[in-house]
């Protein structure tokens, strides 16, 4: 019975014991009765997303151990699936606690397990680093749920694993935590791309005004500052529509990344706008080169002529709209086509100030003319492209001095060695076989192969 119950047991099955009785007689043992719970049609395909998002997957089970390793077996988990006496450290010194932490780390899964297994299994992962979520629908995985980072109750539940989840899946199946992956690192790209944004602006406009007073000793219409942060508020909204692709690789936040790419952005910016004011009378009309004369010549401490400040609020506002673009991408800002809630609201808010700047310009704000709007256009064009370059100049940078472990899970290290390893041993018994059979092919034909040097001779 035993030798039948292991057998059926390596092939996934689980077991019941059926005994039968004639009347009021004894029971008798009549046989084994083996039971297939197969995973779903879809499990394998959606752990194996998973997986190539660089999320580390482990099974947790109370089954025996030969069928949750046949299980892991049959949905490419992998089949280092543990028993619970590896959660227990041989004596409490470090090195042993250390060597526990690693052997659950490093392993595919664990079975026979109890709920206090599941809640150690978890704290260890917590405390190497890692994000940890937790799928279950029983009261025994109540606890694990609320440990985990991201708990998540199955479809079916029960009440008390549901109370005890942050996540509450609605259909059958895994699938629903591969897109739940995928969504989360999208909403990320687009909060990069609006912190990007927000303080690049910030950047430009305060190093702006700060040179603009200590430079030139010239003042900026403060209106002006207003209408670029009320424009630049109505188009960040539609952010929250853009298309954005998911990361191979969990999204971290890290500070000095972001402010790195950001400064870099927002101070080639701020370069940008003083070369127009500094040097804008050289491609500009002479109409530019009049307001520049009477603005760099005229008295200190007072506001630039209105048709150079007017030029410099149209540059800043082109500038600072069609950012977003090269915010929101990792390459140039043409790469990838944005949201059309994004560019609707992008080119709307640009068509009003130009408009008006064109046609319906007054005391407050003067006209321009068609040639310097074309020619401001142009220039923050060309000088967005110089941007793409440093921004992914700063984002190269960045890759090579950040900490190792940020796109890395540790959880999945060990698993990438041992396909470099294997890969590596394929690769040399292929270089083998095919030396072998190039020696016999020469024994069989007779020929041999002989080089001749000469010496000059």
């Amino acid at each position: 019975v035993h030798q039948a119950d292991f057998t059926l047991g390596v092939s996934g099955f689980k077991t019941l014991g059926v005994c039968v009785r004639v009347d009021d007689g004894p029971f008798k043992f009549a046989g084994i009765l083996p039971i297939m719970d197969p995973p779903r049609h879809d499990t394998k395909r959606t752990i194996a997303k998973i997986k190539k998002s660089n999320v580390a997957v482990k099974m947790i089970t109370g089954d025996h151990h030969n069928i949750g390793k046949e299980l892991a077996r049959q949905i490419d988990l992998g089949t280092d699936i543990r028993t619970p006496d590896c959660l227990k450290p041989q004596s409490d010194s470090a090195f042993h606690i250390g060597a526990r932490d690693e052997t659950i780390l490093h392993a595919d899964g664990f079975a026979k397990v109890k709920p206090l297994d599941k809640h150690e299994v978890i704290a260890v992962l917590q405390r190497k680093g890692m994000v940890v979520g937790m799928t279950g629908d029983g009261v025994n995985d109540a606890p694990a749920l609320a440990k985990a980072q991201i708990g998540i109750a199955v479809h079916g539940a029960t009440d008390a694993a549901r109370s005890a989840g942050d996540i509450v899946l609605t259909r059958d199946g895994l699938s629903p935590i591969y897109t739940a992956i995928q969504i989360s690192r999208r909403i990320f790209k687009r909060l990069k791309s609006y912190v990007i944004y927000r303080i690049c602006i910030s950047v430009q406009v305060v190093f702006f005004l700060a040179c603009l007073a200590l430079v030139y000793d010239l003042r900026f219409k403060a209106l002006y500052i207003i209408l670029l942060a009320l424009f630049h508020d109505l188009q960040i909204v539609t952010i929250a529509y853009d298309k954005q692709v998911a990361s191979p690789f969990p999204e971290t936040p890290t500070v000095m990344g972001l402010l790195m790419q950001s400064y870099a952005m927002g101070i080639l910016m701020f370069m940008e706008t003083m070369g127009l004011i500094a040097f804008g009378y050289t491609f500009m009309s002479d109409t530019f080169r009049a307001s520049y004369e009477a603005s760099m010549h005229g008295k200190s401490g007072v506001e630039m002529d209105t048709y150079m400040e007017t030029a410099v609020f149209l540059q800043i506002s082109n500038s600072s709209a069609i950012l977003i673009f090269s915010a929101r991408t990792v390459g140039f800002f043409f790469s990838t086509m944005p949201a059309w809630q994004l560019l609707f609201s992008t080119l709307l808010g640009q068509v009003i100030i130009n408009g008006w700047i064109l046609l319906f310009a007054g005391t407050l704000i003067d006209k321009m003319l068609f040639s310097d709007v074309v020619r401001v256009w142009i220039y923050d064009i060309a000088w967005l492209l110089i941007l793409d370059v440093v921004k992914m100049a700063a984002e190269a940078l960045w890759d090579k001095i950040k900490p190792w472990e940020i796109e890395h899970n540790p959880a999945l290290i060990k698993k990438a060695q041992e396909k470099r390893m294997s890969r590596r041993m394929s690769n040399s018994l292929l270089l083998t076989n095919m030396g072998e059979a190039k020696r016999n092919s020469v024994r069989k034909s007779g020929r041999i192969s002989v080089r001749i040097e000469s010496n000059g001779k």
